[in-house]
């Protein structure tokens, strides 16, 4: 079947072809594409009418969403009355010009959309600067509607491709962002939990100093006041009765006292603060990082050091003190 218009120019032939010449790899129909088809808007530009009307009547009967550029037929009208549109088809000769000059505007606008070019008057250069310009396709004069309507299967392909394309790198970059939430929650929570660490060991340390001091206060404690005043009862003549009882009892607070600080335990010699660096030393700290914990200088802590080895009887220079220290449970956790 041939439709012929008589144009000012020449005749347009709009002539259907059989279908074998139409390209094998032409598309079937899936689920979903006439739903996906009918949102897709196409938009005519053409200055002969009687095109117009015969384009526009098959894009219709294809599903499609078609509108007609109304005149002027410039690309100032074009861009501002199509912003919905996601298929151009231009006539590269208008009265007002070419407009091959018009896709880079065009696809400025609207970056997704599709541009196919029709002409009767076209070679090679032609073709070869459309599809450079961005034109998607290039129809020659006269135009089938079999090869029209394959042509626009295909952008419409494009367009669902690229669509889906668009989705997924959106879910992506939305996947990757929850991605990088949840590590930097996962680093918060890290670093709390090294701070927690932290404490706790402070914690446990701050603990074992009051148990050595409390432990040394209580062991001196029996010796320079409960002690005597037992050992004073077995010399009253009062309490001569209880001389068995007393024996036993001043027996067991002697073995309380010794049990708590041992006469031969290194750090019974020891004060406090030396006790605080002792216990430190034993769990390996330096004299800098001694002094930090400690909010003392680092000389204090070389002072307290020396004091140590001396009362430990570490003379030699050689003589290892965290070893030495390491030997009493009572100086450190």
């Amino acid at each position: 079947m041939e439709l012929r218009f008589m144009t000012k120019n020449s005749d347009l032939h709009f002539t259907r072809f059989s279908p074998s010449l139409i390209s094998k790899t032409k598309p079937d129909s899936e689920p979903g594409e006439e739903v996906y088809k009918s949102s897709l808007l196409v938009t005519i530009v053409d200055d002969e009418k009687a095109i117009c009307d015969v384009l526009y009547s098959w894009i219709k009967s294809w599903k499609y969403e078609a509108r007609i550029l109304p005149p002027p037929h410039s690309l100032n009208n074009l861009l501002d009355t199509c912003a919905a549109t996601q298929i151009f088809i231009l006539d590269y000769l208008l009265t007002e010009g070419n407009t091959l000059d018009w896709i880079p505007e065009i696809k400025k606008a609207y970056p997704d959309c599709k541009v196919l070019v029709m002409t009767g008057h076209a070679d090679m250069d032609t073709l070869i600067r459309a599809i450079r310009l961005g034109a998607t396709d290039f129809l020659l004069k006269p135009i089938t509607a079999d090869l029209l309507k394959h042509s626009m299967a295909r952008m419409a392909q494009m367009l669902e491709s690229e669509m889906k394309a668009r989705e997924l790198l959106a879910e992506l970059k939305k996947n990757n962002e929850i991605l990088e939430t949840q590590k930097k929650e996962l680093e918060f929570l890290n670093t709390r939990l090294l701070e927690t660490n932290k404490a706790f060991s402070t914690l446990a340390q701050n603990l074992d100093f009051d148990r050595i001091e409390i432990q040394k206060q209580l062991s001196n404690r029996i010796k320079a006041e409960v002690i005597p005043i037992v050992k004073k009862l077995q010399a009253d003549a009062n309490t001569a009765k209880y001389t068995y009882e007393l024996a036993m009892l001043l027996k067991t607070l002697e073995n309380i006292a010794a049990g708590i600080m041992e006469a031969d335990n290194p750090s019974s010699a020891l004060t406090t603060a030396e006790l605080r660096v002792a216990s430190l030393i034993r769990n390996g700290l330096t004299s800098e990082q001694i002094a930090a914990k400690l909010f003392i200088s680092v000389d204090t802590v070389k002072t307290h050091r020396k004091r140590i080895r001396k009362k430990l009887q570490l003379t030699g220079s050689n003589d290892p003190l965290r070893d030495f220290l390491s030997e009493y449970s009572e100086v450190g956790a």
